[in-house]
């Protein structure tokens, strides 16, 4: 018997079909649209970079690393 989850619960509201697709298909499942999103999210913190990086290191700043007030 299959587990019941939140994600399936949610998929079958979004689209039945989804859901089917899911259980029965899964190599049929387009991620492209989530690998769009995480390409555009890298442009953007690039041009950030490069906008706000006057010394030109273009260093990136880990917030865990130097504490939010350094960053």
């Amino acid at each position: 018997m299959r587990q019941l989850s939140k994600s399936k619960i949610i998929a079958f509201r979004q689209c039945p079909k989804r859901l089917w697709l899911e259980l029965h298909k899964p190599e049929l499942r387009d991620d492209s649209a989530s690998e769009m999103v995480f390409a555009i999210g890298n442009q953007v913190g690039d041009m950030a970079r490069r906008i706000y990086d006057t010394t030109g290191n273009r260093r990136l700043i880990d917030v865990n690393e130097n504490g939010w007030d350094a960053a």
